[in-house]
């Protein structure tokens, strides 16, 4: 059975209120969201090109003036600072690069609570104010002007809050906040100013320039930091000197206490040993690698090689992952091993094929069913779509590399009367035909074991033994422990129309429930496994019109003869 998850993306905003702040700055900080930029004045500045340089349009330095209360345009104190309020920098947008499941775009929190939700959709377009709601099974990237990537990860909430340009086309200024759930930020690296990037909830704030961590909120109210590329400073908003420069190939955690505990990330698990192949329609089982130093693993399945169209995700307690199932094709499996901190490994990174259609038939001969060798009839049910089957015999203890029996067939069903004694496993597959006119085989069933056996032998109908000392009128023969047998009781030997047609436990017979008259019997033995032989040769037997008692035995002379009518 597939292991617990650590978490599944679900960071509840309560347990985030009560996180430690964590300032994680790389390279650089940047100001507040609603800090204005400042400059410093130098000799021949004037405010309409500041205006011009700041805010792309040197028409706007009335603005300038108001906010910085200057008495003259154009006699400006050098040394002295000027404020550019965010506001009025050029507005930029980003767009939703990729979509996975069914993601919405709240209502502002200005409009009334009754505004209804609207799905997202690929493409879009998102302005500065968008909010963004990721259910537990969707995932969703976005990219702003700059190329930066937003990977927000499942049972998620962002608000873009701040989407700015400093000047025409000056370097962007963005503020993300993250009201619940995880976000992975990817920031490309600029020649001269970088971008700048706030990653904000309402306990931190992650300031990225050129560098690409990822940031886990756990449910336990510890947080998680690990560096992929460039430089991130984590600092534990409870204690003081806990901090840490982490440089790529490092991660670090700090609990709920304020401790905070660096490490190497873990090694990445072999790639050749990533599960390659998954051929279950309902359920993506992905088997990993067992790591002894391994508390956990997160695993994720993506279209593209970079990881950035992300189909699931997720985080497991053992080394048994299950999702739900994805369309047959290739993916990208990722898979990083989580040490006793909670802190992700390195990647380990394969391609994994998904092939779950046609869908094996189901087994309609029940799991080790005992077969007569001599008829051996194998059948499983037909799935919708097929038109033909593949079913294999292999001997117990061999592989299906070279079965016993390998046929095609447009039934689901394999009989054979040349099966030898012994103990076998068996599988089938559908077949579909293609539009091009090719074969298509689905995945195997999962083998199932039965056993070839020799019937019982067919009762001796010579043998049978008849009497009415019990008072009875009784016929008796000898039988095996474990046997039952049918009773086929007629008026012509071939017993096509019997009179009676019952089963006994014990080797004996009453023909109590048949009058006078002559009839013939068929036996057939059936042994504890449920093998029948076939039916004996008739017994020809006759019954006297007995006068029977009140309790409808024989009656009986004084000298012990019975008594019949005529």
């Amino acid at each position: 059975m597939p292991s617990h998850r650590i978490a599944h993306v679900r960071w509840p905003q309560a347990a985030a209120a009560s996180l430690l702040a964590l300032a994680l700055t790389a390279q650089a900080q940047t100001p507040a969201a609603s800090a204005p930029t400042r400059h410093r004045i130098l000799t021949g500045d004037t405010l309409e090109q500041l205006s011009r340089h700041y805010l792309g349009d040197g028409s706007l330095w009335p603005a300038l003036q108001r906010h910085n209360q200057v008495g003259s345009p154009y006699r400006l104190q050098p040394g002295s600072v000027l404020e550019i309020p965010y506001h009025l920098q050029r507005l930029a947008s980003a767009s939703v690069s990729f979509l996975q499941g069914n993601a919405t775009l709240l209502p502002p929190p200005s409009r009334s609570s009754q505004a209804a939700e609207t799905p997202l959709r690929p493409g879009q377009d998102l302005p500065e104010g968008s909010r963004l709601r990721v259910p537990p099974d969707a995932f969703v990237s976005v990219r702003l002007a700059d190329g930066t990537l937003l990977q927000v990860q499942a049972d998620s909430e962002i608000l873009l809050q701040q989407l700015r340009r400093k000047g025409r086309a000056g370097s962007l200024q963005s503020v993300v906040d993250l009201q619940r759930g995880a976000l992975d930020a990817a920031v490309p690296p600029h020649k001269g100013r970088p971008p700048a990037l706030d990653v904000r909830t309402n306990v931190a704030t992650s300031s990225v320039r050129g560098t690409e961590f990822g940031v886990y909120l756990a449910e336990d109210g510890s947080t998680v930091t690990t560096v992929q590329r460039g430089v991130v400073q984590v600092q534990s908003a409870l204690t003081a000197n806990a901090n840490a420069r982490l440089p790529k190939g490092q991660g670090a955690a700090v609990d709920r206490s304020g401790q905070l505990q660096q490490a190497a990330l873990l090694p990445a698990l072999p790639a050749s040993q990533l599960p390659q192949l998954a051929e279950d329609a309902q359920w993506l089982d992905l088997p990993l690698p067992s790591q002894p130093t391994a508390a956990g693993y997160v695993v994720q399945v993506s279209e593209d090689a970079a990881g950035r169209q992300v189909l699931r995700n997720g985080r497991f307690a053992g080394d048994t992952v299950r999702f739900p199932a994805v369309p047959d094709g290739s993916y990208f499996l990722q898979v990083r091993a989580v040490d006793g901190h909670g802190i992700p490994g390195l990647p380990a990174q394969g391609l994994l094929k998904v092939k779950a259609h046609p869908v094996p038939p189901l087994y309609q001969t029940p799991p080790a069913a005992v077969l007569p060798s001599d008829a051996v009839a194998l059948h499983c049910t037909p799935v919708h779509g097929a038109t033909a089957y593949r079913i294999q015999i292999a001997a117990t203890g061999q592989d299906f590399a070279a079965p016993l029996r390998d046929e095609v067939l447009n039934t689901c069903a394999l009989e054979t009367e040349t099966l030898p004694r012994g103990e076998y496993r068996w599988r089938t597959a559908s077949i579909r035909t293609l539009d091009n006119g090719q074969p298509d085989q689905g995945p195997f069933a999962a083998a199932q074991d039965f056993r070839a056996a020799e019937r019982p032998p067919v009762p001796d109908a010579a043998a049978l033994a008849w009497n009415t000392a019990g008072g009875l009128p009784t016929m008796h023969w000898q039988g095996e422990p474990g046997q039952s047998w049918r009773i086929v009781v007629a008026r012509e030997p071939e017993a096509l129309q019997p009179l009676l047609d019952t089963r006994v436990e014990q080797p004996q017979w009453e023909a109590s429930e048949l009058g006078p008259g002559r009839y013939y019997l068929r036996l057939q033995a059936r042994d504890a496994s449920g093998l029948e032989s076939a039916l004996s040769a008739a017994r020809e037997f006759t019954l006297r019109p007995w006068v029977r008692d009140g309790f409808g035995r024989p009656l009986r002379s004084g000298n012990g003869l019975d008594v019949i009518t005529e």
